[in-house]
Parts: C-alpha cells; sequence; structure tokens
C-alpha cells in the first residue's frame, strides 16, 4: 500500500446550485468528509523510537497512563534459521537467583546493548528477571502470577497461542529502566515493547520468548514499584507476540499492520480490566490532530501517535459493538488470511453484513464518534465510558485541508471546504434534522470510448451529479426520478480521466466512480520486412507496445509484441515454402485489431 492522500475537492457552490432549495440549509453541516481508501498507511520502519515530541497533547484532563506507548520492534532481515527450525532442545531447569546477559535496545536512537539481570520467578508460564534492584522478590513473584494465572490464559483465550522457539513452554518478562528519552514527569514514554528478532538464531537476538517490561517511569517514581502498573502492559506485549507468530511463524505472512495490531493489544487491556479504556477515550477528547483529520490507517511515529493509538482502541472497540461482542472476534481477525484491512472487512461481512464494505465502515465509524447513537451504525450502543466521547469538529487553519486513506473530519464551517474532491471522499450531512446520512452509493456508468459523445449510467433517484475531468470539474447535473442520467460531451482523448459522483438531497456526497475514456482506434497494418524461404524470423514495425501476430490461414504461426518504438521480431515454428502467403495483424492494448497486412515467402 502506498502513502496515499486523496485531495478531498468539492465545489460548495456546485452543491448549492444542485440541492433543491428547500434543503440548501442541510449542507451547513455539521458535515463529515472522510476518505474511504484503505492506503492510507504503508508499515515503514525508521528504527529510532520518539517520544515527547511537540504533538502530543499537554493537558491535565488527561491521566498519566493516556501517555503509555509500546512498540513492536522492525525485524532485522538475516540469512538464518528460525529457532522452531532447529534441532528441539531438552527442557533446562532454571532455578531462581541464577544471572543471565540479555540484548535490550535504547528506543531514542535504536541501539542495542547487554544488561544483566536475576531470574527472580518460574512459574508455569513465565520466567521474571529483574536488572539490577528495579524490584523485589516479593514484586517479581506477584508480576510473575498475575500472568500465570490471569494474563497467560486470557490473551490465549482471545487472541491464540504463543510461540514455543526455545521449546521451554515459557514466556520470559524482563523488568529494567528502558532509555526511551522521556520525561519524568511529562510526555510520552515506554512502558514496554516486544522483538520478533528474539524469535530467530540472528545476532544479538535473544532466543526466546520475551516481553520486556519498563520499571521506570511506569512503575511509579518511587523507590517501592507498584507492579500492578505493569499489568496492562505485559496483557498488551503479550498479544503483540501471539499476534506475530499466528501472522507470521504459523501463516507465514507478513506482520499484521501496526493500526490493526495496536488495536487489538489494546482490546487485550480493556478485557483484562473489564472496564474502558478512559485513559484513551480522554486523549481521543483533547486530541487536535484527530480533530483535523489524523487518519486510522497511518501509524503516525513521528507525530502524535498516541492520537493513533486512541484512535485504534476506540475503532476495535466500536467493530467489537457492532458485532455484538462474539468471543472469537479477535481470534478470528488474527487467523485471519489477511493480515491488514481486508482481515477487519471478512469480519465485517461474517458479522454485519456481506454488502458492507471497509471504506463505508469506516465513514460509519466517524459517524459514531460525532453521533454516538444509542442503536444503530452511528453510535456504541450506551456502553459505559463512551458516552464521555465528544463531538470533535475540525479547527485547521487550512482552507484545502488533504486527508490520507482513513482520515476524516467534521466541520460546519462551509469556508473550510475545498473546491474539488477526491474518488474516495465522502460527504454526509450529520445534522440531527436529517434522518438521511448514508453517502450515495458510487454511481453505474457505461463505458465511454473516444467516439463517444455520452456519458449516462445510473444512481440514486434525484440526485445531483458532477462530473470531474482530470481532477477539475467538468460538467453538473442530476439523475432523473428513476436514477439515470445522460450527458452530452465532446469527444474526448482516449485515456482521459472521468470521475463522477453523486449528491443526494441531504447533502451527502458518496464515492466518485472512475472511468477513462477508452482506446477505439484500430492500429494502422504491420509492416513487414522482406521475408525469405530458409528464414524463421520475421521482423517488421507496427504501433509501439502492440502484439503483433502471424497467420497461415487461421493457423498462428508466431507472436509476439512490438517495443516501445513499434519494432518487433516473430520467431514462426518451422520454415515456411517460397510462394506461401503469409498474413500479419497487430492488437493496442485496449484490445482494438488492425487489418491484415498480407504477404509472401520469397525466394
Amino acid at each position: 500500500m502506498n502513502h496515499m492522500r486523496d485531495k478531498i475537492c468539492l465545489l460548495f457552490m456546485a452543491i448549492l446550485l444542485l440541492i433543491p432549495s428547500g434543503n440548501a440549509a442541510a449542507a451547513s453541516g455539521p458535515v463529515l468528509i472522510s476518505n474511504e481508501s484503505a492506503n492510507g498507511y504503508q508499515a515503514e520502519n525508521s528504527g529510532a523510537f520518539r517520544v515527547n515530541n511537540k504533538s502530543y497533547v499537554k493537558s491535565r484532563k488527561i491521566q498519566r497512563s493516556a501517555y503509555r506507548l509500546d512498540e513492536v520492534k522492525p525485524l532485522v532481515k538475516q540469512d538464518q534459521p528460525k529457532l522452531s527450525q532447529q534441532p528441539k532442545q531438552q527442557k533446562k531447569s532454571v532455578k531462581v537467583g541464577i544471572r543471565k546477559k540479555f540484548w535490550v535496545s535504547n528506543l531514542s536512537n535504536d541501539k542495542r546493548y547487554q544488561i544483566t539481570a536475576v531470574l527472580k520467578y518460574v512459574g508455569k508460564h513465565t520466567k521474571v528477571w529483574v536488572n539490577g534492584s528495579q524490584l523485589s522478590n516479593r514484586s517479581a513473584k506477584t508480576l510473575g502470577e498475575k500472568f500465570d494465572k490471569t494474563i497467560f490464559p486470557l490473551d490465549k483465550r482471545y487472541f491464540g497461542a504463543p510461540s514455543d522457539v526455545d521449546h521451554d513452554g515459557k514466556v520470559n518478562l524482563l523488568c529494567f529502566d528502558i532509555k526511551d528519552g522521556s520525561a519524568e514527569q511529562d510526555g510520552g514514554f515506554a512502558s514496554g515493547y516486544f522483538d520478533p528478532n528474539d524469535l530467530y538464531a540472528v545476532k544479538k537476538s535473544n532466543y526466546s520468548e520475551l516481553l520486556y517490561v519498563d520499571t521506570y517511569p511506569s512503575l511509579g517514581l518511587r523507590k517501592n514499584k507498584k507492579v500492578s502498573m505493569a499489568y496492562s502492559t505485559l496483557v498488551h506485549e503479550f498479544q503483540h507476540l501471539i499476534n506475530y507468530n499466528q501472522s507470521v511463524l504459523v501463516e507465514k505472512h507478513d506482520e499484521m499492520d501496526t493500526w490493526l495490531d495496536e488495536g487489538l493489544s489494546l482490546a487485550a487491556e480493556q478485557l483484562l480490566s473489564g472496564k474502558p479504556l478512559n485513559d484513551r477515550i480522554d486523549y481521543y477528547n483533547e486530541a487536535s490532530s484527530i480533530s483535523n483529520g489524523k487518519s486510522l490507517l497511518y501509524w503516525d511515529d513521528f507525530g502524535d501517535n498516541l492520537a493513533n493509538y486512541s484512535l485504534s482502541y476506540l475503532f476495535i472497540q466500536y467493530l467489537a459493538i457492532q458485532c455484538g461482542h462474539p468471543e472469537d472476534l479477535y481470534k478470528r481477525i488474527i487467523q485471519d488470511k489477511h493480515n491488514d484491512y481486508k482481515a477487519i472487512q471478512d469480519v465485517i461481512h461474517h458479522y454485519i453484513s456481506p454488502q458492507l464494505s471497509f471504506g463505508s465502515f469506516l465513514s460509519n465509524f466517524r459517524k459514531a464518534l460525532y453521533l454516538n447513537q444509542s442503536s444503530g451504525p452511528y453510535g456504541f450502543h450506551g456502553e459505559t465510558g463512551f458516552q464521555d466521547l465528544k463531538p470533535k469538529l475540525y479547527t485547521g487553519k487550512t482552507q484545502d485541508p488533504n486527508l490520507k486513506g482513513g482520515g476524516a473530519i467534521v466541520t460546519d464551517n462551509l469556508s473550510a471546504l475545498p473546491d474539488e474532491k477526491g474518488a474516495d471522499i465522502t460527504f454526509t450531512n450529520l445534522s440531527e434534522r436529517q434522518e438521511d446520512k448514508e453517502a450515495p452509493e458510487k454511481p453505474q456508468v457505461q463505458t465511454v470510448g473516444e467516439k463517444d459523445t455520452v456519458i449516462s449510467g445510473s444512481t440514486e433517484p434525484g440526485a445531483a451529479l458532477i462530473v470531474t475531468k482530470d481532477g477539475h470539474m467538468f460538467i453538473k447535473g442530476a439523475a432523473d426520478n428513476s436514477g439515470q442520467f445522460h450527458f452530452t460531451i465532446e469527444q474526448q482523448k482516449a485515456g482521459t480521466v472521468f470521475a463522477i459522483f453523486a449528491v443526494d438531497a441531504s447533502g451527502n456526497a458518496g464515492r466518485a466512480k472512475k472511468i477513462t475514456v477508452a482506446d477505439q482506434t484500430p492500429p494502422e497494418k504491420p509492416v513487414i520486412r522482406s521475408f525469405y524461404h530458409g528464414q524463421i524470423m520475421i521482423h517488421g514495425a507496427s504501433e509501439p507496445a502492440a502484439f503483433v501476430t502471424i497467420l497461415l490461414g487461421d493457423k498462428v504461426l508466431g507472436s509476439a509484441h512490438a517495443n516501445s518504438k513499434g519494432i518487433f521480431t516473430i520467431k514462426i515454428r518451422k520454415i515456411q515454402k517460397s510462394g506461401t502467403k503469409l498474413a500479419a495483424y497487430a492488437r493496442d492494448k485496449a484490445g482494438n485489431l488492425s487489418p491484415q497486412q498480407f504477404f509472401t515467402v520469397l525466394k
């Protein structure tokens, strides 16, 4: 997937002209502008992990826990086998009190270094290692027992099984002060991380299932640490480990997209606590980056990624509510053959509707954040905690906002709307007076060729229509009472791109249908150089990139593509007798066929 920004393009004056005067006031909003493209984020690991950047919201209304960050380290590609592919080793007994060196990361500069840790707890599913005096024996035992009795079975039940590359049946918890460049009292800090390199026999790997747990400032600033503050980190990072095992080691696919992986880890936190994550809701309410179009799908490591956590959390909870909270929902997502938005599309089709697209579901999610209705697709069904969500309006200064795929804004300031609309952008009037909050579907449009003089198709009856040509306003009109439309045009050059979208009477603008003017002009006859008995290579010229075929009657002797200059060489199956009559024709990329060129085999 590419980083994709669709320039939002809708001429507001055109809407005023097209919407009946009795409904023109409906366009005064609030209006949701949503980019329904799924191409908003491409995973791109730069290595460094940044905290306390200037994009974070600073507010007394936000709990300290809202500034918790984590990381799934990028995999370092090395040509070495996975441990799981190596011969199975005998389980070694380990005793509390032994020391071991571990490779860890400085998350602020991505440098690896070693620390020594002491084993302070061995349980059914876990071993707890502590660096220095970060945790007492009692605290380490409390942490290990919580993982064994609660966190391990909970994550396994809802998300799946972890790997066991070192064949000891345990997950290591390494407790130390993670170096992340954070300030003690203010801004973001890393509460933990998971490094998939530990699951491979590569340089500077710890060769085991391992979760990294921060002790300072995550467990408090005092000497006596409050280990209960690490529980949410453990259940969060353990989901990452389970997710990686299923997606990469079991399915042999790529890692899950970050926005989705993090949303599932935050869902694990809610399952553990048994209540909504108020810190993430609070941050959502205060984050101007969300008001101004933050994409759900683009994980912004160098901007306000705390807002990404809030959006991912809220999206997964919205999905769970709309699906009816099935117990297997999260496991179904992880075990899906896709590890991106298509996994969500699959569960939407399974639990909600086979006709509901991911893009439309994205817009419904944004409507739910603003309207927060107690039932139906535009709310969180009155569930505890989510009624605290605040409607957010666009506060940006630009009159020409750009939205990445998965981004959206709500505005009641029509002067903020730009003058063009991209193909994946929808406009929905959210006025409480309007019962219709559904944008029209893409119009159905008939093929337009370079010799045609009409654009025709069908859409919602009575809807206004706007046609753009190569991104600029071209035609405005309306469908009739049966939904049919016909626009007269002059002949257009092949390759010209039209985008046609509908605006209903409530001011909702749907996604655009893109059509490209088809090439209807056949190529000229191929030119054949003299061809003699005894030869099997035929040389000639035709339209660049055309596919040229040689015939003997109805039998194909050979074919090949012409190059960018139109030159081709075709090898035929066998030598032809002199006097034999052959034919050649060309087919262009649009499928148009040239007249046949007849030629005779010379002596």
